[in-house]
Protein backbone atom coordinates (compact mmCIF):
# COMPACT_ATOMS: atom_id res chain seq x y z
CA UNK A 1 0.00 0.00 0.00
CA UNK A 2 2.71 2.26 -1.20
CA UNK A 3 -0.10 4.57 -2.27
CA UNK A 4 -1.36 5.35 0.32
CA UNK A 5 1.87 6.36 1.63
CA UNK A 6 2.69 8.67 -1.11
CA UNK A 7 -0.94 9.89 -1.34
CA UNK A 8 -0.08 11.42 2.47
CA UNK A 9 3.11 12.96 1.80
CA UNK A 10 1.81 14.78 -1.39
CA UNK A 11 -1.46 15.61 0.72
CA UNK A 12 0.78 17.24 3.67
CA UNK A 13 3.51 18.97 0.97
CA UNK A 14 0.63 20.50 -0.43
CA UNK A 15 -1.67 21.74 2.38
CA UNK A 16 1.53 23.16 4.35
CA UNK A 17 1.97 25.12 1.05
CA UNK A 18 -1.41 26.12 1.46
CA UNK A 19 -0.84 26.81 5.15
CA UNK A 20 1.92 29.80 4.02
CA UNK A 21 -0.49 31.61 1.42
CA UNK A 22 -3.58 30.98 3.67
CA UNK A 23 -1.78 32.79 6.83
CA UNK A 24 -1.32 36.05 4.80
CA UNK A 25 -4.54 35.85 3.02
CA UNK A 26 -6.93 35.89 6.04
CA UNK A 27 -6.78 38.11 8.37
CA UNK A 28 -9.83 36.65 9.80
CA UNK A 29 -11.23 33.65 10.71
CA UNK A 30 -12.54 31.38 8.23
CA UNK A 31 -13.78 27.76 7.18
CA UNK A 32 -14.38 26.26 3.76
CA UNK A 33 -16.24 23.27 3.55
CA UNK A 34 -15.97 21.02 0.57
CA UNK A 35 -18.72 18.17 0.10
CA UNK A 36 -18.21 16.24 -3.44
CA UNK A 37 -18.00 12.82 -5.02
CA UNK A 38 -14.37 12.24 -7.10
CA UNK A 39 -14.31 9.49 -9.54
CA UNK A 40 -12.75 5.90 -7.88
CA UNK A 41 -10.66 3.30 -9.86
CA UNK A 42 -7.90 1.63 -8.01
CA UNK A 43 -6.22 -2.35 -8.59
CA UNK A 44 -5.95 -4.31 -5.52
CA UNK A 45 -4.48 -7.54 -4.96
CA UNK A 46 -7.22 -9.78 -2.76
CA UNK A 47 -4.28 -12.55 -0.65
CA UNK A 48 -7.70 -14.39 0.13
CA UNK A 49 -9.60 -14.85 -3.11
CA UNK A 50 -9.06 -17.68 -5.30
CA UNK A 51 -8.77 -20.94 -2.75
CA UNK A 52 -5.86 -18.43 -1.26
CA UNK A 53 -3.73 -18.10 -4.50
CA UNK A 54 -4.98 -14.33 -4.49
CA UNK A 55 -6.31 -12.45 -7.36
CA UNK A 56 -6.48 -8.75 -8.84
CA UNK A 57 -9.47 -6.71 -8.30
CA UNK A 58 -10.52 -3.40 -9.90
CA UNK A 59 -12.51 -1.47 -8.23
CA UNK A 60 -14.47 1.28 -9.31
CA UNK A 61 -17.10 3.72 -8.00
CA UNK A 62 -17.34 7.37 -5.70
CA UNK A 63 -15.14 8.23 -3.04
CA UNK A 64 -17.21 10.94 -1.01
CA UNK A 65 -15.37 13.97 0.78
CA UNK A 66 -16.29 16.12 3.66
CA UNK A 67 -13.78 18.31 4.23
CA UNK A 68 -13.57 21.53 6.44
CA UNK A 69 -10.39 23.96 6.56
CA UNK A 70 -10.87 26.30 9.56
CA UNK A 71 -8.22 29.26 9.44
CA UNK A 72 -7.90 31.37 12.40
CA UNK A 73 -7.70 35.44 12.92
CA UNK A 74 -3.75 34.68 13.67
CA UNK A 75 -3.23 32.41 10.75
CA UNK A 76 -3.41 28.99 12.33
CA UNK A 77 -4.97 26.23 10.34
CA UNK A 78 -6.92 23.26 10.97
CA UNK A 79 -7.98 20.48 8.04
CA UNK A 80 -10.46 17.69 8.73
CA UNK A 81 -11.50 15.51 5.87
CA UNK A 82 -13.64 11.98 5.46
CA UNK A 83 -13.65 9.86 2.58
CA UNK A 84 -15.77 6.62 2.48
CA UNK A 85 -16.65 4.54 -1.05
CA UNK A 86 -19.72 5.21 -2.60
CA UNK A 87 -21.18 2.55 -4.59
CA UNK A 88 -17.49 1.20 -5.43
CA UNK A 89 -17.50 -2.44 -6.47
CA UNK A 90 -15.63 -4.54 -8.87
CA UNK A 91 -14.53 -8.19 -10.31
CA UNK A 92 -12.07 -10.48 -9.74
CA UNK A 93 -9.84 -10.08 -12.65
CA UNK A 94 -8.94 -14.26 -12.31
CA UNK A 95 -12.67 -15.72 -10.95
CA UNK A 96 -15.28 -13.19 -12.19
CA UNK A 97 -16.42 -12.73 -8.28
CA UNK A 98 -17.99 -9.40 -7.34
CA UNK A 99 -16.74 -7.35 -4.96
CA UNK A 100 -17.67 -4.49 -2.53
CA UNK A 101 -15.81 -1.93 -1.02
CA UNK A 102 -16.79 -0.22 2.63
CA UNK A 103 -14.89 1.73 5.05
CA UNK A 104 -13.92 5.49 5.48
CA UNK A 105 -10.39 7.61 5.82
CA UNK A 106 -10.01 10.56 8.14
CA UNK A 107 -6.74 13.03 7.88
CA UNK A 108 -6.71 15.80 10.24
CA UNK A 109 -4.13 18.70 10.23
CA UNK A 110 -3.41 21.49 12.77
CA UNK A 111 -0.75 23.82 11.67
CA UNK A 112 0.12 26.34 13.93
CA UNK A 113 2.85 28.49 11.91
CA UNK A 114 5.64 27.02 14.23
CA UNK A 115 5.33 23.58 13.52
CA UNK A 116 1.92 21.09 13.47
CA UNK A 117 0.52 17.41 13.78
CA UNK A 118 -1.15 15.54 10.83
CA UNK A 119 -2.96 12.04 11.53
CA UNK A 120 -4.19 10.04 9.26
CA UNK A 121 -6.89 7.12 9.63
CA UNK A 122 -7.52 4.64 7.16
CA UNK A 123 -10.24 1.66 6.90
CA UNK A 124 -11.56 -0.33 4.70
CA UNK A 125 -12.95 -3.54 3.55
CA UNK A 126 -13.09 -5.69 0.37
CA UNK A 127 -15.49 -8.28 0.69
CA UNK A 128 -15.98 -10.94 -2.10
CA UNK A 129 -18.74 -13.49 -2.98
CA UNK A 130 -18.29 -17.06 -1.96
CA UNK A 131 -16.37 -17.77 1.34
CA UNK A 132 -12.33 -16.83 2.05
CA UNK A 133 -11.87 -13.93 -0.02
CA UNK A 134 -12.73 -10.77 2.42
CA UNK A 135 -9.70 -8.74 3.94
CA UNK A 136 -9.65 -5.68 5.77
CA UNK A 137 -7.12 -2.99 5.59
CA UNK A 138 -6.07 -0.71 8.80
CA UNK A 139 -3.35 1.98 8.79
CA UNK A 140 -2.87 4.74 11.57
CA UNK A 141 -0.24 7.31 10.83
CA UNK A 142 1.06 10.57 12.67
CA UNK A 143 3.31 13.23 12.33
CA UNK A 144 4.33 16.21 14.65
CA UNK A 145 6.97 18.88 13.07
CA UNK A 146 8.30 21.16 15.68
CA UNK A 147 8.83 25.25 14.44
CA UNK A 148 12.30 24.48 13.54
CA UNK A 149 10.29 21.99 10.71
CA UNK A 150 12.17 19.09 12.08
CA UNK A 151 9.83 15.67 12.27
CA UNK A 152 9.56 15.04 16.19
CA UNK A 153 7.17 11.94 15.94
CA UNK A 154 6.41 9.79 13.63
CA UNK A 155 4.53 6.26 13.39
CA UNK A 156 2.75 4.60 10.32
CA UNK A 157 0.87 1.03 11.44
CA UNK A 158 -0.23 -0.84 9.23
CA UNK A 159 -1.73 -3.92 8.52
CA UNK A 160 -3.74 -6.50 5.91
CA UNK A 161 -5.86 -8.93 7.68
CA UNK A 162 -8.06 -11.64 5.64
CA UNK A 163 -11.48 -12.68 7.29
Amino acid sequence: MKTIKVTQCLLLALLGLLSVGARQAFAQATTTTVNQNIPYERFFFVPCANGGLGEDVLLTGELHELSHVTTSASGNIHVAMHLNPVGVSGTGLTTGLGYQNTGSQQFMLTDHGDGGNSTFILRFNVIGQGPGNNFTVQQTGHTTINANGEVTVTFDNFSIECR
